[in-house]
């Protein structure tokens, strides 16, 4: 079963996909999931029962309010569905439950794949691949399809259907039925390109010859044809692409449109580095003025896109790059996943894996030492997807975004959108973590570390643990989130200790009580809410008397109208309540938490009153007291708001607005205002020389957010894909972990592979070695390219490895956990190119030194079940 802790009531998702709710093409492959062979299952105090039959009908009983992770789950023997794209099915949510009656459910699914591991901690069975599922609502039958291109399918093993629950704090039933549950994907004779089946129809080319080149000073050059079509792609002079008979360049896509891409063409010309590509699209409405240009060691191709029409245009970009499908390209889609796409592409017509985690995706071929990579400017949001697709033999980008004939509140057009990527080298033998050094190197100012080391997450709870200072110190608990309940001396020391300070606020939700009402309902929230904007003084009087009202009327007020005016709103235009059972809310416990969008520029918004009220003022009155200024904000449930499909909202926005992938609906994408706030946030205390320090609990996808993040925080029992936040937290920034449990010793141990700092509920005596290792790791700096190679006898697959420090340290370390049961006796070969010829090692385990000489960049080692070593390598 699947375990999560809920904070506050809200699941991580671990995977974000496109979710579609329309109906597939009737000439799709499907293969029909609805047989007998799924059961139910629950935790401690939920009962569920499951008919089969032409439907699955699962009947939830659930007794008080602990979440039960009421499931019904489908074992397969280790199928291969890569030839699928979908899932789909239709269901009805019943209940008698007023409460779900008017909220409905959120479900999730689970796949698992036995060639896929989402490492987490030793000791712990790996956690496999959750997929958000639209919400649904109760009463009426709603048909779900699910796009899986982004999960691995290579061996599926289980599907698995979770009903989560708001947990109310009362016994309540509901019941699920599921019908027609299938996988769904392309006929083998259709035309398959990012997601769509376009039946019989053709990808777009066009025949032209060769008009110029782009190249950067490590021999990647890209050949262009005078159509703007890409005529070759070469490295270090061998061809690796061949643009001729196929689409590739830059190509658009109206998104409304049952219709392929289409081939802009239009004029070209060269400038000094570079080219340009002058198009008007008639078919389309639009116009396209884009660049290839020539940046030393990048080529960096941009563009913008103009609508000529008056109505609103969803719009895809591409920019598709022909790839030798002969070549055994491998996919990186991380530091750990990759795949083999072309080689499995020539059994599976269909088979097509994108990647939307990452700023960099990387395709590379180790027998040719050919390597290549899409690197985003995370400074520049907008909706993105990098894919491969071997049959029409494409390497791609694709941005997603509306032409709104509207302007912005500074009076640019929101019918024009600019779009970029750069295409680097990168070396094979290290894939992805050779396009994470390239990605770090070219944009250092989004990596920057301004705190300077590493600690634990303090939260709210130090008078409980009665630690001593000394104590607090070798604990490591160094980031205090709830510093605002300190009083003068303890503040004060946490400064003395070099422990940061932080003011504590979720600034994308904006949290009111219904804690008087037993079984409350949307409407009744929405007449509440009413009614105190309108200063309704007999609500007004009801509504103070709640635990959590206490703050004054004149501050509540002013918050309550903010998130009026900038309430995220659904695709029916209602503003997302949030209602549920909360048990911090106090009371009866139920309490609204409304989705806000954060833009500065709206008038009276959440963002600007937000700040006023809960920032602004409370840092000021802490140097009006003559305290030491706090160090920063911690920001709760970060980058969590949903998608905002507000109209009024739009025009808000500095960055691109997206489209719906199933109504195209203009949206603004998830978290997209939280950004735009967060970059006036630290604009505005840079003008006033304030410090300011940024620690977010870490919610959502992080690409675009991170440049201005300082410390990434993972409120959870355990770390899921820790490889994701060393990524995206670069060489040096703070990544810490507050479990809700006192996490093992081992686990303790393995989150020092990627420099992970673990808080509250880890002993601190347990902690004070680790912390001393994980300073010394944090001081030398992680490097993505390992700079060696663990070799064994036997499968050295479960052995894991990373450095910390250059040629230039002193010390080098690297962290080796083995992943497995079974003992492995292996050595450790390192690359001196990297890290010098280093001569002395000593192995760290366990409170022990093994002090070793070096011979060869040979260094033996012995990892015991799930073991964790740290290895000192000195000149």
């Amino acid at each position: 079963m699947v375990k999560r802790v809920f904070c506050k009531a809200y699941l991580l998702l671990i995977i974000l996909s496109n979710i579609s709710l329309s109906v597939y093409s009737q000439k799709a492959v499907e293969k029909d999931l609805s047989f007998s062979s799924w059961k139910s299952s629950a935790g401690e105090g939920t009962e569920i029962s499951l008919k089969c039959g032409d439907s699955l009908v699962a009947q939830v009983d659930v007794h008080g309010s602990t979440e039960g992770f009421p499931h019904i789950s489908l074992t397969v023997n280790n199928e291969d569905w890569r030839g699928f794209q979908k899932i789909a099915f239709d269901v009805k949510l019943e209940s008698s439950l007023v409460g779900i009656q008017d909220c409905g459910k959120d479900f999730v699914a689970v796949l698992n794949d036995k060639c896929f591991i989402n490492e987490n901690i030793a000791g712990i069975s790996p956690v496999n691949q959750e997929i958000s599922i639209p919400h649904i609502d109760c009463g009426e039958w709603q048909s779900v399809e699910i796009d899986i291109r982004n999960i691995a399918r290579k061996q599926v093993s289980a599907l698995l259907l979770y009903f989560y629950d708001r947990p109310f704090n009362f016994d309540h039933s509901y019941k699920v039925t599921i019908r027609n549950i299938r996988i769904i994907g392309a006929d083998s004779s259709s035309v398959y390109f990012d997601g769509v089946d376009y039946h019989l129809q053709k990808m777009p080319t066009v025949s032209s010859s060769a008009f110029s080149s782009v190249s950067t000073v490590d021999f990647l050059d890209l050949n262009i044809t005078r159509a703007g079509t890409i005529h070759s792609i070469s490295i270090a002079g061998d061809t690796i692409g061949v643009g001729a008979g196929q689409s590739s360049g830059i190509m658009l896509r109206d998104a409304c449109s049952p219709l392929p891409p289409v081939i802009p063409e239009g004029e070209l010309s060269t400038i000094p580095n570079g080219i340009l590509q002058k198009s008007e699209i008639k078919s389309l409405g639009c116009r396209l003025d884009a660049k290839y240009e020539t940046l030393h060691d990048r080529i960096k191709i941009s563009g913008t896109v103009t609508s000529m029409s008056r109505k609103d245009k969803a719009v895809t970009i591409y920019i598709a790059l022909p790839v030798d499908a002969r070549k055994n390209w491998i996919f990186h889609k991380s530091l750990i996943h990759k795949t083999t796409p072309f080689v499995d592409g020539s059994n599976i017509s269909s088979l097509e894996e994108i990647s939307q985690d990452y700023p960099v995706v990387v395709l590379s071929d180790e027998l040719s030492d050919h390597s290549f990579a899409f690197i985003l400017d995370q400074a520049k949001p907008i909706s993105y997807r990098i894919g491969v697709n071997p049959r029409q033999q494409l390497f791609y980008i694709a941005f997603d975004v509306t032409l709104l004939n509207q302007q912005r509140f500074d009076g640019s057009s929101q019918n024009r959108v600019d779009f970029q990527v750069e295409l680097v080298r990168t070396d094979a033998k290290w894939g992805f973590r050779s396009g994470l050094e390239k990605l770090y190197t070219l944009h250092p100012d989004y990596f920057i570390d301004r705190v300077g080391h590493g600690g634990g997450w303090e939260l709210y709870t130090r008078s409980q643990f009665n630690y001593t200072n000394e104590q607090n110190i070798a604990g490591g608990y160094r980031f205090d989130w709830g510093a605002v309940e300190l009083d003068r001396e303890h503040w004060e020391q946490n400064v003395h200790n070099g422990f940061l300070n932080f003011l504590y606020i979720e600034p994308e939700y904006m949290q009111f009580s219904m804690g008087d009402f037993r079984e409350p309902t949307v409407a009744m929230v929405e007449q509440r809410f009413k009614k105190l904007i309108a200063n309704d003084d007999i609500e007004w009087k009801q509504f103070k008397k709640l635990r959590y009202s206490r703050s004054s009327r004149k501050d509540l007020h002013r918050l309550l109208c903010a998130a009026n005016v900038s309430g995220v709103h659904d695709k029916k235009g209602n503003i997302v309540w949030n209602l549920g059972n909360r048990e911090w809310i106090g009371d009866l416990r139920f309490g609204s938490m409304i989705s806000c969008n954060l833009s500065p520029h709206i008038p009276g918004g959440r963002g600007t009153v937000a700040r006023e009220i809960l920032m602004d003022a409370v840092y000021n009155d802490y140097i009006d007291k003559g305290w030491t200024a706090p160090h920063g904000f911690g920001l709760d449930e970060f980058m969590m708001s949903p998608n905002d499909y507000r109209r009024e909202n739009f025009k808000y926005m500095e960055t691109s607005i997206s489209f719906d992938p199933e109504t195209k609906q203009p949206m603004i994408v998830r978290g997209f205002s939280s950004i735009e706030w967060l970059k006036r946030l630290r604009k505005d205390y840079e003008k006033k020389s304030c410090p300011l320090l940024l620690f977010a609990n870490c919610k959502g996808q992080m690409t675009y957010v991170s440049p201005y993040l300082d410390i990434f925080g993972i409120e959870d029992t355990y770390v899921i894909k820790p490889e994701y936040y060393r990524a995206i937290a670069g060489k040096k920034r703070a990544i810490t972990n507050v479990s809700y449990a006192p996490p093992s010793k081992e686990n303790l141990e393995y989150n020092m592979l990627w420099g992970i700092y673990v808080g509250r509920n880890a002993a601190y005596d347990v902690l004070s070695p680790i912390v001393k290792m994980l300073d010394k790791l944090y001081s030398a700096g992680w490097e993505p390219i390992t700079a060696a190679v663990s070799e064994t006898s036997d499968d050295a697959s479960d052995i894991r490895l990373e450095r910390y420090g250059n040629e230039q340290s002193d010390t080098v370390y690297f962290v080796v956990h083995n992943m497995g049961v079974n003992q492995v006796d292996f050595s450790l070969y390192f690359d001196s190119s990297y890290i010098g010829k280093r001569t002395q090692a000593q192995i760290f385990n366990d409170g022990e030194i093994k002090k070793i000489i070096v011979e060869g960049c040979k260094v033996p080692i012995l990892l015991g079940n799930r073991e964790t070593k740290v290895i000192a390598l000195t000149y």
